[in-house]
């Protein structure tokens, strides 16, 4: 909930399922069921990076290896399209946040 509690949103991920049924389980069985097309559109999306010899290897390391932070170091990724009271393009492509500290 947000502002003081009169705001409920969604994370992203929950717009691809069933919110009155989503637990654990059902993610966990989601993923499984998944994971190899998963794992191939991965492979596909990193090769022409991982085998273009123009870029170095520390480019390509902090490309693919040091990223992940974006998606689970603390950051939210918000449904907000429901919430008539922000712009368009807030509402489609929802509302992201991370957390940063030294």
């Amino acid at each position: 909930k947000f502002g003081l509690g009169q705001k409920l949103y969604s994370k992203w991920y929950t717009k691809w399922f069933d919110k009155s049924t989503l637990n654990g389980t059902v993610l966990c069985l989601y993923t499984m069921n998944n994971r190899l097309a998963w794992e191939e559109a991965i492979d596909k999306w990193q090769k022409p990076v991982l085998d273009d010899t123009s870029l170095p290897d520390w480019y390509k390391s902090a490309l693919f290896n040091e990223s992940y932070f974006i998606a689970d170091g603390g950051s939210i990724w918000l449904d907000v399209s429901d919430d008539t009271t922000l712009p368009d393009h807030v509402r489609k492509w929802g509302r992201y946040g991370y957390l940063e500290g030294n």
